[in-house]
Parts: C-alpha cells; structure tokens; sequence
C-alpha cells in the first residue's frame, strides 16, 4: 500500500511540473513591454501563502495570489476573489460571492474550495503552523488544530461559489485580516500534485492573482509575469517583475543609482547618499511597533512599578534622534502609526496619546526605589537580561537602553544580540527579562497590536499572562460594536488599560526611507503588508 501511494505522489509531481510547463503561459518579451526591476534583501521563505515567514514572503506571495479582499489606496477592504459579502445579524457569519472570472495561471478556474482548502491545510498541520493562531479565529479552528474535532467541524465551507466563513466571535476588522497570506486560496489539485513541495520552486507554484512566477534562481533573482488568467489582468500595467535578492543595502543603492532598479529602501544612515546622488528621498509608516516585551513571571521585570520606571526613563524623542536616526518616530502607545482608526483618521490620530508613563526622570526614579522596596532589593542586586535581534536598527537600540537604564537606576543590564534561532528559542523559553521586539501589523486595524491580550489565557504559567478587566470589557465592546467611530474609543480605552500595566513597553514605531525612479508610477506604500504594492503600478513611456 505504502509503495502504491509513493508512486502516485511521484506521478503527481511529475504531472505538476508538466502542466506548469505547458499551460502557464509562455514566456516572451516584446519591445514595448513594461518591465520592473526591483530587489528585496532575503530568499523568500517559500511561495506556498499558507506556510512562510517573513516580509520577502509576504511580498511575493501578495502579488501572486488574489485574497477574498483586497486593500485598496486608503486601505479599505474591497472585493478581490469576492464580488460581495454579507454579514449575519449576531456578527458572527460571513457570506462571500466568490466570482466566477478569476483564473489560475494554468488556466484553471478559481474556486470558493480553493480558499476553504487553504485554511484546512494549516489546521491538519499539512502547511503554515506559524500562521495557525491567526485562523483560530474561525469557530473551532483550534480544536480542529488541536486534534479535538475533525476538520469537518471548521467553520469555513465552500458551497458552489458561496463561501461562509463562521466566527468564534464577533470581529468587525475580519474583511481586512482575510488580505493575509494564511487566508489565501490554493489550487487542490496542484497542490495535492507537488508532494508536499508546494511554493518550493517556480513549476510548484500555481497563481490565481495578478502575476505568476517564471522563474525563481534561489538566492538571485526570481521573475513574476503577469497572469492573463486574472480577472482584472486589463488593469494590471507592468508585464514583467524582476525581483533580485540582494541583502547588502550598498549594493542596492548603487544599482538604484545606476538605473538597474526602479525602487529602493534604506536605512537613516543611507539617506544622504541617496540625497546627495540627485534623488528624492520620501519615507513612509511601515505598521511596525518596537517595544520592550516584559517577562512577567521574574520578579524584576514582572513587577508593575519596575515597569513603568524603565518606560520613564526613556526619552524617546531623543531615542529616535540620536540613536536611531531614521524614519521612525516616538511611540504614543503600543499602535504605531499608520494604522487606520475612524473618521479618516489613523488610529493614533484618532485616540491620541495613550502611553502615560513617557520621560520622566524624576518619576522614574521613584517608581524604581518603590519596586525594589516591594521586592526587598537594591540596586546593585539587580541584573536586567534584554535580547533582541543581532541587525540593526535593534542593536544600537539595545545598546542604548542598557545605558539610558544603568545611568537612570545605577543597576547593571546585560544586551544580549542574537540570531533568528537564538532569538526565536530564547522567546520560546523565556529565557529573558526584556525582549527588543519589532512586530509588524498583520492587518490593518488597531486589533492587530493588542489582540494577544484577550485571547491568550491566563493559564500560560511560563509567563504569567497579563489578564485584566480594564483591558478585557472595552476590548469585549469593541468587538460586539459596529459604530466605526465608537469602536476605535472602545480600542484606545483597552490601550490605555495596557499602557498602565506595561506588560509591553512601546519605544518607537518605525518608518521607512525609500527613493522611486521617475519611470516608476503608482507604487503604494502602506503600513501593512504588503508594504509595498506594485499591483497597480506602471512605467512612464
């Protein structure tokens, strides 16, 4: 039986790579096509949307897959897969039309199945364990996940072009977290086909939005041409991508500089290279957050007056200035900037400035003798423990802090600037005291930042999860509330609530600096990802 199934997996494979060959469409090159030359600075962990990690990930695969919603240029969710959708009284039950004119890149049709198998990939375990926490929030995914019901049981079923997605609970921002990879459709039948190496080349890829990939030479350069298969390929501009992996920033730079390139990003310290050489430098709000993440379970940074000591010590206008020196800006609260909120304004425009313990060196240095008084310590019996990642900006930041922390409290503080194993094993253990963490916003909805602290129970001994009513009941009414306006009060009230407790301490959010060749048109930029959307781009004549 077993040698039976492996060589129908093998006759699948062999099949898949045959019908990419022969019915994707055929490469040419035409003296008036439209051709883009852009790099990103790592090999994308994969193309599979379902399994991957990674900003490059996200990148690709947010040109080469269409969502059941897209964000448009003010970042509203807006019918992709989906022609339309409707949503139950109780907020609990979407309903999609999925259209029927949307086509795979072999020329298959693309199918409300096709967006319910992506999901139960992850939650069988057959694709993107790292993204299940994000469809948990389909009713009993994560006893699905879990092993406890069978993947029947998932709340998300295709019917003919009908696809109703049923919730655990109410989550008005749902529209906009369905333009995450994790949600992305996925053809059964090539899949299936691939052996289990689906995304892992070009022939193992499979499209269905408004490019597909040509070619992928691992570690250099993949190229993505447009799908005519796609529904809306009449208003996709540009025919072909050149994507160059390329991670030293000098040498992208230089080629940016060169006309090789018609897009590129750069840190602070880059920015009066690229001014100097003629070009207009522009930054944009990436929906990243910087913040100390607290170990609650030791009993330094676990405790609640030690907290708010460090985050008044910090004078993260001077932070940003000094020791960054980039595009990024001071933290107002856990939110960054750049993330939409109501009335036309992002949510840090709307709610304002909810972190309350900012520079404070007086107050900080009270809080500080009244934690160690609570604990029965002084100074020189404390050692803080801060890891983060060994690149930068998180380096000198780390460096900073141990400084601006031994100066302010006369305390000694440990950096510690790991690689992504290290890092990611050490956060797995918690094995720290403070961890350096740059999340990115997954979705375009103050949720995105805060949502942990509601779903995660308090049973997590390792860490002693933050769990209080001053965060829970106005998190729990934004929720259950369909006022835009009064939702995003009901999300500043909970943020407020964390920006007491501080089982996180915001530091900066971060922006970007980047310069744009003059034949490049319409490349959008937004706080989530994809950060960069080339979609609807096009190149000067």
């Amino acid at each position: 039986m077993k040698s039976t199934v492996l060589a129908r997996n093998a006759l699948y494979l062999l099949l898949a790579l045959a019908l990419v060959a022969v019915a994707q469409p055929a490469a040419h090159a035409a003296a008036d096509e439209k051709v883009l030359n852009i790099a990103i600075t790592a090999e994308p962990s994969s193309l599979d949307p379902n399994n991957g990690i990674g900003d490059t990930w996200m990148f690709t695969n947010g040109h080469l897959y269409e969502p059941v919603t897209r964000l448009d240029i003010n970042n509203d969710a807006v019918p992709g897969s989906a022609l339309s959708w409707e949503l139950s009284e109780d907020g609990l039950t979407y309903t999609f039309i999925i259209r029927d004119d949307n086509g795979w890149s072999n020329g298959a049709k693309a199918t409300a199945y096709d967006y319910e198998y992506g999901v139960k990939r992850i939650l069988t375990h057959e694709s993107g364990e790292d993204w299940a926490s994000l469809v948990f929030d389909i009713k009993n995914a994560s006893k699905v996940f879990a092993g406890e019901l069978p993947v029947e049981e998932a709340g998300i079923k295709a019917d003919g072009n009908i696809l109703t997605i049923t919730l655990e609970q109410p989550e008005p921002y749902f529209p906009k977290l369905l333009t995450f990879a994790p949600y992305f459709g996925v053809n059964t039948d090539f899949v299936e086909g691939t052996d289990g190496k689906y995304g892992t080349q070009a022939a193992l890829t499979l499209s269905n939005g408004p490019y597909y990939v040509e070619s992928w030479a691992h570690d250099d350069k993949l190229v993505f041409r447009k799908n005519p298969y796609y529904w809306n390929a009449a208003n996709v501009k540009i025919d072909t991508i050149n994507i160059y992996i390329i991670p030293d920033e000098n040498t992208r730079i230089n080629l940016f500089q060169n006309g090789e390139l018609d897009y590129v990003e750069f840190s602070g310290a880059k920015k009066p290279v690229v001014e100097q050489a003629g070009y207009a430098v522009s930054s944009y709000e990436n929906g990243r957050s910087v913040y100390l993440d607290a170990n609650l379970s030791n009993p330094v940074s676990g405790n609640l007056k030690i907290r708010q000591a460090l985050s008044s010590a910090i004078d993260r206008e001077l932070f940003v200035k000094g020791a960054l020196k980039d595009a990024s800006t001071p933290a107002e609260g856990l939110v960054p900037t750049g993330i939409t909120g109501a009335d036309g304004k992002s949510f840090r425009e709307y709610i304002g400035k909810t972190l309350i313990y900012d520079y404070n060196p007086e107050l900080a240095q009270t809080l500080f003798a009244e934690g160690l008084a609570e604990l029965g310590l002084a100074a020189s019996d404390v050692t803080l423990t801060i890891i983060s990642r060994n690149s930068e900006p998180y380096v000198t930041a780390n460096a900073a802090l141990q400084e601006i922390f031994q100066e302010t409290f006369g305390i000694k503080v440990s950096t510690e600037p790991l690689d992504r194993s290290s890092y990611s094993a050490r956060r797995s253990d918690y094995s720290y005291d403070f961890c350096l963490v740059s999340w990115g916003a997954d979705w375009d909805d103050a949720t995105t930042l805060i949502h942990y602290f509601y779903e995660t129970e308090p049973t997590d001994t390792a860490r002693v999860v933050y769990k209080e009513a001053a965060f829970d009941e106005p998190y729990a009414k934004a929720l259950l509330e369909r006022d835009p306006a009064l939702r995003q009060t009901y999300l500043g009230e909970a943020e407020a609530a964390l920006m007491e407790a501080l089982p996180r301490i915001p530091i900066w959010a971060e922006g970007q600096y980047k310069a744009v060749s003059d034949r490049l048109l319409g490349v959008h930029n937004r706080a989530v990802v994809p950060y960069v959307d080339i979609v609807w781009a096009d190149i000067a004549e």
